[in-house]
């Protein structure tokens, strides 16, 4: 492992926090999109924001928005035979005080560009009574087009949203555009007209994902997830990540045993802000990669006043040899197993950070490498 890659994996996990509204709640993936993703992703995102207390109108509205954004991703996402060009789709959903905020992008043709853009612009130009009856007219006509639908799910979008469908093209290489749709749902629509609401949606705007999906592009990350972590969201993880490596099986449960061991110490040892409840615990994950690695970091909330220790235990875990570090793991009392088992199959040192944040937390953030497979590269 380069020292290069070392110091950027201690600021790497600050940087994405950065982007992150500290009072809401995020999951964000970045990769291929297929069935089996969007199953995973769905029940990842429902176990995440499913446990919130708006109206059963409001969460009905958020899964079905949910669900045509990803299957739009889906049927429109152009795939070109260059695996070195950035064509996977995005997905973030995000929950701040006033309402959910749900981004997704893919790439388009360029050619495709002009007529999506003028279906979206009627749809923006019609109040609720339009839309119902020109979603009536759609569902009726009996056209549709090629990849699933003559813009049906768009409407509805629009519809159960009670907002405009914000967008952007974003010119890339080889033909084709990266589209972003943007989309707010308030849980009370009378919040269009409040300040603090007004700020929010500014927050949470796709200009800010625009920085914000630059830096997974930057790094290589492909699984970013950030918000409310317990032992089911950590099986949904799992449950997405074994759809999509595809790497030797000895590798594959080596990256399986270092995320268990990640996120467990994220369940364990967190430390919560003051007005988090003690049942929600903050984590952040992400998997990238490089040339020679797969990287997999984890980040929390730490006392400023655990950090000496912390530095202690995992400086003196990384000076000794594997041998010596499985005859402490057998020692009666150890609290240190679960560095030990990331740091023995990772076989490099564990780079780590501690960002203040102030209030007495810093952001701790660690990261473990392993070596990828001769020849053989991630594939998402």
């Amino acid at each position: 492992m380069s020292q290069t890659n070392a110091m950027l994996d201690r600021h790497i996990a600050y940087e994405l926090y950065e982007h992150i509204p500290t009072d809401g709640l995020e999951y964000t993936y970045r990769g291929n999109v297929n069935s089996d993703v969007v199953e995973n992703i769905l029940s990842l995102a429902e176990t995440n924001f499913g446990d919130m207390k708006e109206k059963v109108l409001v969460r009905k509205r958020v899964y079905f928005i949910m669900v045509e954004s990803l299957q739009n991703i889906t049927r429109h996402q152009e795939i070109d035979a260059d695996s070195s060009f950035d064509q996977y789709g995005l997905f973030i959903i995000r929950r701040g005080k006033f309402g959910y905020y749900i981004t997704s992008a893919n790439l388009v043709k360029n050619e495709n560009c002009a007529k999506l853009q003028e279906r979206i612009d009627i749809i923006n130009s019609k109040d609720s009574e339009e839309l119902k009856m020109f979603s009536r007219e759609v569902l009726t006509n009996g056209k549709y087009s090629t990849k699933g639908g003559a813009g049906l799910g768009l409407i509805e979008m629009a519809r159960k949203s009670g907002n405009k469908l914000k967008y952007s093209f974003v010119p890339t290489k080889y033909g084709y555009t990266r589209f972003y749709m943007h989309i707010d749902i308030l849980f009370n629509k009378k919040d269009i007209d409040n300040q603090d609401a007004l700020e929010e949606i500014k927050q949470y705007s796709l200009d800010k994902i625009f920085d914000f999906h630059l830096g997974l592009q930057k790094y290589q990350i492909f699984l970013h997830y950030s918000g409310i972590l317990n032992q089911e969201n950590l099986i949904n993880l799992m449950n997405i990540l074994s759809r999509q490596i595809n790497v030797s099986k000895a590798l594959k449960t080596r990256v399986y045993c270092v995320m268990i061991e990640l996120l467990q110490n994220i369940l364990l040892h967190a430390d919560r802000l003051s007005d988090e409840k003690q049942t929600h615990c903050f984590g952040m994950f992400f998997i990238r990669q490089d040339n020679e690695h797969l990287v997999l970091t984890a980040a929390n909330h730490v006392l400023n006043s655990k950090i000496p220790n912390l530095i202690s235990i995992i400086d003196s875990l990384n000076a000794i040899d594997r041998d010596e570090r499985i005859r402490m793991a057998k020692s009666p009392g150890n609290n240190s197993k679960g560095i030990i088992s990331m740091l023995n199959k990772s076989r490099h040192n564990a780079e780590y950070n501690f960002t203040d944040i102030g209030g007495n937390y810093s952001l701790f953030s660690i990261s473990v490498f392993l070596d990828k497979d001769q020849n053989v590269d991630m594939k998402l």
